[in-house]
């Protein structure tokens, strides 16, 4: 019988083989693969165990002078389309360079956020809830693993029919609601993204909730809880200690504060080359070794 490949890898311009040869760069394969001028035909996770592959790939040096020879005789089109990218992407994740200003956290969370509230409507569950879900069976449905965690969230904060409740970063304000339906809670939400106040607003729409386009810096009244769900990855490090003396400020002193977030135990780092240029540009993953000394 004959046999076929789980997947064929093509490579339209030989001039990216030169590229990466001469600058290895996982945003200059990821761009090309983007751009067309990279396809895989057949199976695509097949196709990425090569990852794995070339991590564990050795050559000698004498094998390295060889490629790099081959390389550059190769032959770079004018037409490859992997020069630098002049695009709106590459402008403002060269503007932001980690500054996390109130202006650059502004451009940054609408160019990422204020999409439009419909794309978001086609992947994820029915209320927008724009973290990860808690899948406590195997038949979970998504909807279902995101009430899960909302329900998981509210008895951290160990709400109270009564109580005031401050969402930093409230997304589409679906906690909000939860809270308030479930919990009998008032509160507020805030964000900066316009897209979100407004789907938000009318979310929570007869309930006891505000919703503001407001920078988390600005707060200055006093609530019974705190909660932030994936927000603190736009924070970035150098405001880590001004966003916990904005909870201080603002919890009441028998409050209590929920953050919830992506996090490393590692070193600090930078993000994804490609999740900072075409993802969440002035993003950042929190260390530990970042977070504990801005909460002493």
């Amino acid at each position: 019988l004959e046999s076929h490949p789980e997947y064929t890898l093509i490579i339209r311009d030989p001039g990216l083989l030169r590229r990466l040869v001469l600058r290895p760069d996982p945003l200059l394969l990821a761009e090309a693969y983007f751009r067309g001028t990279i396809d895989i035909e057949g199976d695509l996770y097949t196709a990425l165990g090569l990852k794995a592959h070339f991590e564990r790939f050795s050559l000698s040096w004498r094998d390295k002078l060889a490629l790099l020879r081959d390389a550059l005789l190769l032959r770079v089109s004018d037409q490859d389309g992997l020069k630098p990218s002049r695009s709106l992407a590459s402008r403002v994740a060269r503007r932001f360079s980690h500054r996390h200003s109130r202006q650059t956290d502004q451009a940054a969370i609408s160019f990422h956020y204020d999409v439009s509230n419909a794309f978001y409507g086609l992947w994820l569950d029915a209320e927008r809830v724009y973290s990860c879900g808690y899948f406590k069976a195997t038949d979970d449905t998504l909807d279902q693993a995101q009430r899960n965690k909302l329900e998981h969230i509210c008895r951290k904060l160990r709400l109270q029919r009564g109580e005031r409740l401050l969402d930093i970063g409230c997304g589409r304000g679906e906690l909000l609601k939860f809270a308030a339906e479930r919990h009998g809670v008032s509160g507020v939400g805030i964000t900066i993204s316009r897209e979100q106040a407004a789907f938000a607003t009318g979310l929570c729409e007869g309930l006891p909730i505000e919703i503001r386009v407001q920078d988390y810096r600005e707060l200055d009244e006093r609530f019974d809880r705190i909660v932030s769900i994936g927000m603190f990855e736009h924070v970035g490090w150098k405001n880590y200690r001004t966003y916990f003396e904005v909870c201080k400020r603002c919890l009441k002193d028998d409050g209590l504060s929920v953050l919830h977030c992506i996090g490393t135990n590692g070193e600090p780092s930078r993000p994804d080359p490609w999740i900072e240029k075409y993802i969440f540009p002035n993003s950042m993953i929190p260390a530990a070794s970042q977070v504990a000394p801005a909460l002493e």
